[in-house]
């Protein structure tokens, strides 16, 4: 009596300083807390003026930089307006080639001399002419209906729509070849205006807007620019692209940024959290926003919240364990008898389940007519409560890709099949008595037996187990399952051959796929005539592997693989190497015909089928190793036709001059066909070789012109052109004057003679 009271005492009184512990360790943690909420506020509300101001000052910048760069376009066009050469673009209806060119040259001096310039364009309606001198793109004289730039032509019909010498932002793509449009400031500079409201003439300057941004490089995590033009659109500051955002977030900006003056404000942009500054209209009537995402403000801070919170939680994470080791202290002895009690129970349960276990895979796999009683009994005294008699059923659960699991869980999948087994049984236990028995492979085996009243042999019922233990093993332990099932016997005697014959069942997954569900009982009804191996099928895959045709190949070999599921495995096993055989000698005649064979580990055979679980996987592993043959031949010849490029080329420069140099000279020269040359040149190039010589030699004139005094006609014989009046046509037809023109105009060079 007294040893109880005592020991009631003790556990009064621990209880007792364990709460204690805990308020107290609860309060410290409540008021870190709090504290560090009320500094995190305060620090939110520091850091949004920060970046306000670091905004702002970034704005403001831009703000400057547009307003200094009209000033500057303006000042451009009426310089090209003032140049009396440009003004013959400008109000000729028929300017001469000599003044076309002098100002195209013109031109070409503004836009190398101010790097900001994209572009200059110089319309004139009275010769339906636009004139162009670009760094990329489209450069010369077109009409406006030729134009890549459309976009022009639209702000040019509304160009009352635009107040003077303010840029308008746009995109345009400057050339075929580019994946993406150009963003650009277009300053538009007319003067003449007809009776129809029409302009007559117009100077057009495009500044690249990368060179107007290229100080203020955006970062889409630290926050983007945005432009509110005077035309009320929102526009990305980088791209110039309008913005395509939602009702909601357009009427917030009409609301609270437009004509409103500088600040800030926080707002749900666009689904995110952000921070919106904002400047006031500038003397082009555009804003300037920039929105920074609220986490991108608050990240420095959210760090030093979560540190305080982690302190917290450290502390309370101590006063718990405090209170826990206190708590162990105080009833040791208890704990020690009662994990005395619960050692001893789980070594009897753990004990008994592998004493089930053996007695149940012994009965399985070791049981022969003179060994069954033994083996009954056994199972008997550990009390397992099966009646074969009754009616019994086999289940082999397999788990897919098991080289995978292994790998994932470690090489340890004794705890996952213990949960399969788990699973499983309570799953069939629904319906029938049942065991779990591990093969100690990728497998788990299920007997069903018959209990009182229900019918094991029902195949609805049986589906029905299937497919729930097949969604359960999915859902909770992410393994896929082949399932194997015997037909019903009720001699116990059949037992090993029940296991055998699932067993082989199971290896159909090979053929039949992951996942699939086999009736063992149709092996007992598998075609009895021996199995003849498809010669026909045979060869016209190897013709197609030996074509290149990969995907053909691998459908008659799935095809061949496929004819031999029905059929016993013995027999399935002679195709698969027949087929094994096949693809390796096909490979290996592919890579000596190539010259591939002596290559560092490019040798090795094919993997063998024992090494994958279903067939599709065997047939990817092959057929992969052929792709890639093909792949390096492919290579291979390319390499071999731009080595033939480069030596036609090589040719044309060393020759040029001489007049007989032509497709079928350079074709004999290098031991070539002159059709063959002449189309692997045209495929790798997309230019004909006989083209290339004439740009080769127009090219080498053009030089001579600008270089020395020489006579045209001795220029033309110098370049191979046996033909004078030839060589003036060729010349005026790429160059657009004719060689007597170019030279000039070309500056310090005198008349030819």
């Amino acid at each position: 009596m007294h040893r109880a009271s005592f020991r009631e005492a003790i556990r009064r009184n621990g209880r007792l300083y364990v709460q204690l512990l805990i308020g107290l360790t609860f309060c410290i943690v409540f008021t870190l807390v709090v504290s560090s909420t009320a500094y995190y506020v305060a620090s939110v509300r520091y850091a949004q003026k920060r970046v306000y101001e670091a905004d702002l000052d970034r704005l403001s910048q831009k703000s400057r930089q547009m307003l200094n760069m009209r000033e500057a376009a303006q000042a451009v066009s009426f310089q090209i307006y003032r140049n009396s050469n440009v003004s013959k673009l400008l109000y000729y209806a028929a300017p001469h080639p000599f003044d076309i060119q002098i100002a195209m040259l013109e031109l070409a001096n503004y836009s190398r001399s101010l790097p900001f310039i994209e572009s200059i364009y110089v319309f004139n309606t009275q010769n339906n002419k636009v004139y162009i001198q670009a760094k990329r793109g489209q450069s010369g004289i077109y009409r406006p209906d030729e134009l890549e730039d459309r976009g022009i032509l639209d702000i040019l019909a509304h160009f009352e729509e635009y107040r003077p010498f303010t840029p308008i932002p746009r995109a345009y793509r400057i050339s075929p070849e580019d994946e993406a449009d150009t963003p650009v400031y277009t300053y538009l500079c007319y003067e003449a205006i007809g009776r129809d409201r029409t302009i007559q003439s117009a100077v057009v300057v495009n500044i690249a807007s990368s060179w107007i941004h290229q100080e203020f490089p955006e970062d889409a995590d630290a926050g983007r620019t945005y432009i509110l033009d005077d035309r009320g659109t929102v526009r990305a500051g980088d791209s110039l692209a309008p913005q395509l955002w939602s009702g909601p977030d357009l009427a917030w900006v009409e609301e609270h940024v437009r004509q409103q003056p500088t600040g800030y404000r926080v707002a749900r942009i666009q689904g995110v959290k952000s921070l919106v500054s904002y400047t006031s209209p500038d003397d082009l009537n555009w804003q300037y926003l920039r929105i920074t995402p609220y986490r991108h403000v608050t990240a420095q801070i959210a760090g030093l919240r979560a540190t305080t919170l982690w302190i917290a939680f450290g502390i309370l994470l101590a006063g718990l364990l405090l209170s826990r080791i206190i708590f162990r202290l105080l009833y040791a002895p208890i704990r020690q008898m009662e994990r005395k009690v619960q050692h001893l129970e789980s070594e009897k349960r753990d004990s008994l389940f592998t004493l089930r276990q053996n007695a149940l895979r012994r009965l399985l796999l070791d049981t022969g007519p003179a060994l069954w009683k033994v083996r009954w009994k056994e199972v008997a005294r550990l009390g397992i409560p099966l009646d074969f008699q009754r009616g019994y059923r086999l289940l082999l659960l397999r788990i897919d890709r098991f080289r995978e699991f292994m790998e994932q869980r470690g090489g340890d999948p004794v705890v996952f099949k213990f949960a399969l087994m788990n699973i499983a049984s309570e799953i069939c236990s629904k319906l029938h008595r049942a065991e779990t028995v591990d093969l100690d492979d990728d497998g788990v085996l299920v007997i069903l037996n018959a209990a009182d009243g229900d019918m094991i042999d029902d195949p609805g019922a049986l589906a029905a187990i299937l497919e729930e233990i097949r969604k359960a093993s999915l859902e909770y332990l992410a393994i896929g399952l082949t399932i194997a099932f015997s037909p019903v016997r009720r001699d116990p005697a059949e037992l090993p051959a029940m296991c055998r014959l699932v067993r082989e069942a199971a290896q159909r997954r090979f053929f039949l796929g992951h996942g699939a569900q086999i009736d063992a009982g149709q092996l007992l009804t598998a075609p009895a005539a021996e199995y003849v191996f498809p010669t026909d099928k045979e060869k016209r895959m190897t013709d197609a592997l030996m074509a290149g045709k990969i995907e053909e190949a691998r459908s008659h070999f799935l095809d061949i693989a496929g004819g031999a599921a029905p059929y016993p495995a013995h027999m399935g096993q002679l195709a698969l190497s027949r087929l094994t055989m096949t693809l390796n000698n096909v490979l290996a005649a592919q890579r000596k015909n190539a010259a591939l064979d002596a290559e560092p580990g490019f040798d090795e055979p094919l993997p063998t089928a024992d090494r994958f679980e279903t067939v599709e996987e065997w047939a990817d592993a092959c057929f992969a190793t052929f792709a890639d043959l093909h792949r390096r031949l492919a290579r291979r010849r390319n390499a071999r036709h731009e080595t033939w490029v480069r030596k036609i080329d090589e040719l044309i420069a060393r020759d040029f001059a001489d007049p007989n140099l032509c497709l079928s000279r350079i074709a004999e020269e290098l031991g070539m066909s002159p059709i063959y040359l002449g189309r692997l040149y045209k495929q790798q190039t997309l230019t004909s070789i006989v083209d290339v010589i004439n740009a080769y030699r127009l090219d080498k004139a053009r030089a001579m012109l600008l270089e020395t005094d020489r006579p045209v006609a001795e220029i033309a014989a110098a370049t191979g052109f046996t033909n004078s009046s030839y060589f003036f046509r060729m010349f005026k037809k790429a160059f657009g004057v004719t060689p007597a023109e170019f030279r000039r105009a070309a500056p310090g060079k005198a008349q030819d003679s």
